[in-house]
């Protein structure tokens, strides 16, 4: 096995955000399985869509009831420019397109991959469990796919070439919608390409990322259980076996995409642009 790259040690100020954010995350989690979203929105400031190009992209917001998505649009003269449909992370819990973060995110995607990129919100957990986020984010690709939707992208997006990108819980959120895509006739949306950053999976037997202590930093290990805990469908006092096709991890054995799609794992010391 080859050695793990060095990577560059983290500023002093991003181990302060991420330490400030996960105390605020905690506090909010409460025993009875509902979340106080008081505390992590402190840390969650939200950006509006602007017609006016910043950093070289545009935005703006398309209501998809009870949904809304965020189109980002490079300025540029280029036509038939690929179309990139994003989901944000956030254990299913936080964060929205509008997010501080996944808005530069989304924008950068956009200016430096020159593609037309679409920012979809799901409805959260605790609220709303499994499999509401799954049919949310399928129900956008196929409002995408209408002809009657059409003039809800930029004339040069491309729908032919679709890929559907998500992080973290996103990422996910993005490979069980390319399964459900991979079932469906489309009429004019091609998906031809996943790529997950960092996805969240799991299951009964702790991965070896969730023991190292390099992850001290990042999720806790009560958080994600906390996450998968009011993930599960309610169903009394039974237990939701993580051994299963949405929470395990994906390989060969227990999923199948579409032949003709391009699947990329993106671990977190790769960078997309290099």
């Amino acid at each position: 096995m080859e050695p793990k790259p060095e990577t560059n040690p983290l500023p002093q100020s991003v181990h302060d955000n991420l330490f400030i954010a996960n105390t605020l995350l905690d506090l909010g989690l409460r025993t009875d399985g509902i979340i106080d979203r008081r505390f992590r929105y402190l840390v969650d400031p939200k950006i509006a869509a602007n017609p006016e190009p910043v950093d070289g992209v545009s935005s703006y917001d398309v209501t998809v009831d009870p949904n809304w998505f965020r189109v980002f649009v490079p300025d540029v003269t280029t036509d038939n420019l690929p179309v990139i449909v994003y989901f944000h992370g956030g254990g299913f819990a936080f964060y929205d397109p509008d997010s501080g973060p996944f808005d530069g995110l989304c924008r950068r995607f956009a200016s430096n991959i020159q593609a037309i990129v679409v920012s979809v919100s799901y409805r959260l957990i605790p609220e709303f469990r499994y499999p509401t986020q799954y049919e949310d984010g399928f129900n956008i690709l196929k409002f995408l796919d209408d002809v009657q939707n059409r003039d809800t992208l930029p004339k040069n997006a491309d729908l032919s070439r679709c890929f559907v990108f998500g992080d973290s819980a996103g990422g996910n959120l993005a490979h069980h919608v390319c399964i459900r895509a991979s079932q469906y006739e489309f009429q004019q949306i091609k998906v031809i390409g996943l790529v997950t950053l960092q996805p969240f999976f799991g299951g009964e037997e702790r991965a070896a990322s969730e023991l190292s202590s390099e992850n001290r930093l990042g999720l806790h290990l009560n958080q994600t259980d906390y996450y998968w805990n009011i993930f599960q469908p309610i169903a009394g006092d039974e237990k939701w076996d993580r051994d299963n096709e949405v929470t395990k991890i994906p390989n060969e054995q227990n999923t199948e995409i579409a032949k003709e799609e391009q699947a990329f794992w993106v671990k977190e010391d790769e960078d997309l642009f290099t």
